[in-house]
C-alpha cells in the first residue's frame, strides 16, 4: 500500500456541513482509523441557494457571520494540528462542485455527517445515489448531530414505548431512554493526512472571504457587534462548556428563569454549527452531577433531548417553518388588523413594554436572548399581538446565531398553538418581569432610556408620576421611549382567543375528537389526537353543531396588579399624554368602545385626535380631571432624550435602529438607581406525573374566553438579499397558504443584513417568568424552548 503521503495514495473528500469541530466527529474519527493509508480532503462548499442544503430560508444572515468565523477557527485548528486546512470552494450547486471534486482528484470515497432537515436529506440521498451509479465510488455518513437517529426513536414509539399525549416531550425521552444512553464522544484524531485543494489540483479553490457569508459593502458594519459578543470555534466552545459545568450548571435549575441573573449555559450558537458535540456536553453535565444529587437539574438533563425531540417532529411532518403540523389552524384564522404595525414594533423593540424590546435589542446586537426571554417575546406576539407566529419564525431565523429550523420551527409553532405541543399558558409581559427581572438590571441594559427609572417603574414606565419620569430623564411617546403598541392586554389576549375559537368552528367536527381535542394526520395516513388548551377544545353535537367552548376561561386568572397593563388608571401617564392631544382614552368605570384608543393608534398617527367620546362607550375623564395643565408644562419643560422614531415611519437605515449600550454602561450605570426587588424563582416547574391530569403551577395570565371574529390584514413580510424577490422566507409562506399574505418582497424594512440597508427589527425583550395560574394538563410534562441554553 502506497504511504499517505505519496501522489498515488488514495484520497478520501470529507464534505464538511454543520460538524466543525475535531472533538467527537465521527467522520474524522473514521477516516484517521479506517483510512490510515489515505489522503484526506476537507472541503467546505457554498453555492448560491438551491434548496440543496440549507432549506426554504437558507442558513440566515446571522447565522451565515457566524458560520464564517467558526470555518476561521477550524480551518486554523487544522493548520496548526495537521499542517493543512480546509479546502472552500463556490460553484452554481454543491452537486456539481462535489463531482468535480470527486473526478478532478479520482477520490475513492466520500465521508459527510448527516443532517436531518427535511431538504438536506432528500438531497443526501441524490448525492448518495450520483456517487453510486455515476461516480463509481464509496460514500459513507455519519451522525454528528444528534444524541438519537430519528429513525430509531421512531421505530421504538411505534412499537410502544410511550404514553402520554403524542409527540410531546416526556414521552419522547422516556422512549429515548429506552433505547440505550447517549454513546460517549469520541476524541479527536490524533493524526490525519490532510491534504490541501493544490496539491489536489482544485484550480478553483477560494478563500473563506470568497464565500459570502459577511455583508459587503455595508455603510454600518452591524455584523462586527455581533462578533464582538462571541468568542467563536471550537475551543471557545468547550472553555465555555466547561465554565458552566464548573460553575453555574449547579445554580441552574434554581436560576435559570432569571434575565437579571443569568446562569445558563450560552452554548446554543456552538452546538449550532457543530463546533460543540451534542453528546460532549450530555455527558459533561451527565458525569458532574447524577440524579439525586442536590445540585443535579433535570430541566438541563431533558435539554438537549428537546432538541432531538424537534428533529423527531420534523422528519414526520416536513418543514416547520410553513404549513402547521394542525393543518386546520392555516385556515380561516383573522389575525390582527393592525399585524403589520404591531410585528414591525415587536421586530425593533419599540412596543413600548420593556421586557419586550430589552430582549429584542438584546437579539439585535447578540444574536442571542435566553430561553425563557425567547419564549416571552414569542408569546407577546402570537398572544397578545395575535400575529401569525411564521412571521415571528422567519424573523427569529434570520437574527438568531444559533438558529435551527427544526428547534426553531418547534417552538414557534406550539407558541402559536399550531404544533404538537401547544403551549398551555400565556407570559404576561408586565408581571413576568418583575419575576425574572425583579432588579430591573435586563432592561436597564438593554433600553437605556429607562436606565434611571426607579425599579417599580422600570417595567411599566406609563405607571410613574411626572416627577419620577423627570427625575429619571425619560419621556414617553414620539419623542422618547415608546407607548404601548397595545395597551390592554387582557383585552387583546381575549381578542386572540375568540379568533382562535371562531377558525375552530370554521374547521368543522373532523378536525376534533370526541372530547374537543385537535386532530392532526400522520404520515401514514392515521389520525391522532394532541394536546390542546381547554380552552381551545371544541365538541359538537349530535345535530352537527358546536357546543360552547370550555367555561373555565376563567380559571385561574391572576390580577393584573401595579403592572397589568390596565389602559383606565388617572395614573397612567399614557392617558393623559392621548387625553392631551384630544384623542378618546379609556376612562375609569367606561366601557371600551372602539379599539382604536389603543396606543398603536397614538403610535401610527402621533398622537390620536378626533372625538372625546368612542363609538358605543361613555365619555372619558374630563381634561379638568387630569390636570393636564399641569402636565402640559411638565412636558415642555421636561429633559427632551434623543428622538426615537415611530414605528409607523419608514424602515431606514442601520442608524435607526435603537442604539447599543456599552459594556461600561451595562454593567455601571444600569445598576445605580434600583434597590433589587426580592424575586421569586419562575415557577415554571410542572408535575411529573404521567398519564393523569394535573395541575401545575406556571406564571400566565388566562381570561375569559369568547367567541369572535376579526377582519384580517396582513402583515409585512421581509426580504431578504442573497435571494431572488418572492422566494426564500416568503415563498415557503405563499406556497402553503401561510404567513398571513406576506409576499416577503422588497419592502424597505425587508433589506437584508448583507447589503447594509434596513436591518431586520431587533432588540430583545427580557426574560420570561409568568404569572402564576393553575394550569391544567399540560400535554408534555416540560415546556418546550427554542434553544438548549
Amino acid at each position: 500500500m502506497p504511504s499517505p503521503s505519496s501522489s498515488s495514495a488514495p484520497i478520501a473528500v470529507l464534505w464538511l456541513r454543520r460538524d466543525l469541530r475535531l472533538h467527537d466527529n465521527p467522520v474524522l474519527h473514521f477516516a484517521s482509523t479506517a483510512l490510515p493509508g489515505y489522503r484526506i480532503l476537507p472541503v467546505y462548499i457554498r453555492a448560491p441557494y438551491s434548496g440543496e442544503e440549507y432549506g426554504e430560508l437558507g442558513e440566515g444572515a446571522a447565522m451565515g457571520v457566524w458560520i464564517h468565523a467558526t470555518l476561521k477557527s477550524l480551518d486554523t485548528d487544522m493548520r496548526s494540528r495537521f499542517g493543512s486546512g480546509i479546502c472552500f470552494l463556490r460553484g452554481d450547486s454543491v452537486l456539481s462542485v462535489l463531482e468535480r471534486v470527486v473526478m478532478k482528484t479520482g477520490a475513492k470515497t466520500l465521508l459527510f455527517s448527516r443532517r436531518y432537515d427535511p431538504e438536506a436529506a432528500a438531497f443526501e440521498e441524490k448525492v448518495q445515489k450520483t456517487a453510486r451509479e455515476e461516480w463509481r465510488i464509496k460514500t459513507k455518513t455519519f451522525n454528528s448531530h444528534l444524541l438519537y437517529e430519528p429513525s430509531e426513536v421512531a421505530d421504538r414509539l411505534r412499537a410502544g414505548y410511550s404514553s402520554g399525549h403524542f409527540g410531546t416531550l416526556m414521552p419522547f425521552v422516556r422512549t429515548c431512554r429506552s433505547i440505550r444512553a447517549p454513546t460517549r464522544p469520541l476524541p479527536p484524531p490524533s493524526s490525519l493526512n490532510v491534504m490541501s485543494g493544490e496539491d489536489a489540483n482544485l484550480s478553483e479553490t477560494s478563500s473563506l472571504d470568497a464565500l459570502d457569508f459577511l455583508p459587503l459593502n455595508c455603510p454600518s458594519p452591524w455584523h462586527l457587534k455581533l462578533l464582538a459578543s462571541w468568542d467563536a470555534g471550537e475551543a471557545a466552545g468547550l472553555h465555555q462548556m466547561k465554565l458552566f459545568v464548573e460553575k453555574d450548571l449547579q445554580h441552574y435549575e434554581r436560576d435559570r428563569s432569571k434575565a437579571d441573573k443569568p446562569v445558563v449555559s450560552k452554548l446554543s450558537p456552538y452546538i449550532a454549527v457543530g463546533c460543540l458535540s451534542p453528546r460532549e456536553l450530555y455527558w459533561a453535565a451527565s458525569d458532574k452531577f447524577r440524579p439525586g444529587d442536590s445540585e443535579f437539574s433535570k430541566t438541563f438533563d431533558r435539554r438537549l433531548f428537546w432538541r432531538d425531540l424537534a428533529y423527531w417532529q420534523q422528519s414526520l411532518f416536513g418543514p416547520l417553518y410553513g404549513r402547521s403540523i394542525r393543518g386546520h389552524y392555516d385556515e380561516g384564522m383573522q389575525w390582527s388588523e393592525e399585524s403589520a404595525v404591531r410585528l414591525k414594533a415587536w421586530k425593533r423593540g419599540k412596543t413600548g413594554l420593556p421586557l419586550i424590546d430589552a430582549a429584542m435589542r438584546q437579539l439585535w446586537e447578540t444574536g442571542w436572548i435566553q430561553q425563557n426571554v425567547r419564549m416571552a417575546v414569542a408569546s407577546f406576539l402570537t398572544e397578545y399581538l395575535n400575529v401569525d407566529w411564521r412571521e415571528g419564525a422567519r424573523w427569529f431565523h434570520d437574527t438568531l446565531i444559533d438558529c435551527d429550523e427544526a428547534i426553531n420551527g418547534m417552538m414557534w409553532q406550539n407558541a402559536g398553538r399550531a404544533g404538537l405541543d401547544q403551549w398551555n399558558f400565556h407570559i404576561h409581559p408586565v408581571t413576568s418581569a418583575r419575576s425574572s427581572d425583579a432588579s430591573g438590571q435586563f432592561v436597564r441594559s438593554w433600553v437605556p432610556q429607562l436606565a434611571k427609572l426607579p425599579t417599580k417603574f422600570v417595567h411599566a414606565p406609563w405607571e410613574a408620576d411626572p416627577y419620577a419620569l423627570r427625575t429619571a430623564a425619560v419621556q414617553l411617546g414620539r419623542s422618547g421611549y415608546p407607548l404601548r403598541v397595545v395597551r390592554d392586554l387582557e383585552e387583546e389576549r381575549k381578542k386572540t382567543t375568540k379568533a382562535v375559537q371562531e377558525m375552530q368552528r370554521l374547521a368543522g367536527p373532523s378536525t376534533k375528537n370526541a372530547a374537543g381535542y385537535d386532530l392532526i394526520s400522520l404520515p401514514d395516513g392515521r389520525n391522532t389526537h394532541v394536546f390542546t388548551r381547554r380552552d381551545l377544545r371544541l365538541q359538537w353535537g349530535g345535530d352537527g353543531s358546536p357546543a360552547p367552548f370550555s367555561s373555565d376561561g376563567q380559571r385561574g386568572k391572576t390580577k393584573e396588579g401595579a403592572g397589568g397593563g390596565q389602559a383606565d388608571s388617572p395614573k397612567n401617564i399614557e392617558d393623559h399624554l392621548i387625553e392631551g392631544a384630544g384623542g378618546a382614552g379609556r376612562g375609569r368605570g367606561g366601557k371600551r368602545g372602539n379599539q382604536q384608543s389603543s396606543s398603536s393608534s397614538a403610535i401610527r398617527g402621533g398622537v390620536r385626535g378626533g372625538s372625546s367620546r368612542d363609538r358605543g362607550g361613555t365619555r372619558s375623564p374630563s381634561p379638568k380631571r387630569l390636570q393636564q395643565t399641569s402636565l402640559k408644562a411638565w412636558l415642555k419643560s421636561s429633559p427632551q432624550p434623543s428622538p426615537d422614531a415611530d414605528v409607523n415611519e419608514t424602515f431606514r437605515q442601520t442608524s435607526d435602529m435603537p442604539t447599543g449600550v456599552s459594556s461600561s454602561s451595562r454593567s455601571s450605570g444600569a445598576a445605580a438607581s434600583a434597590a433589587p426587588v426580592s424575586s421569586k424563582a419562575n415557577p415554571l416547574a410542572v408535575s411529573q406525573k404521567r398519564g393523569t391530569e394535573k395541575k401545575h403551577t406556571s406564571t400566565v395570565d388566562s381570561g375569559e374566553m369568547q367567541v369572535g371574529r376579526q377582519r384580517r390584514a396582513a402583515p409585512q413580510g421581509e426580504s431578504r438579499e442573497g435571494r431572488r424577490p418572492g422566494e426564500g422566507a416568503a415563498k415557503s409562506l405563499r406556497a402553503t397558504g401561510g404567513g398571513g399574505g406576506g409576499n416577503g418582497s422588497a419592502s424597505a424594512e425587508g433589506a437584508s443584513r448583507r447589503t447594509g440597508g434596513s436591518r431586520w427589527g431587533r432588540r430583545g425583550p427580557s426574560s420570561a417568568a409568568t404569572e402564576s395560574f393553575q394550569a391544567e394538563e399540560k400535554g408534555s410534562n416540560d415546556i418546550v424552548m427554542i434553544n438548549i441554553d
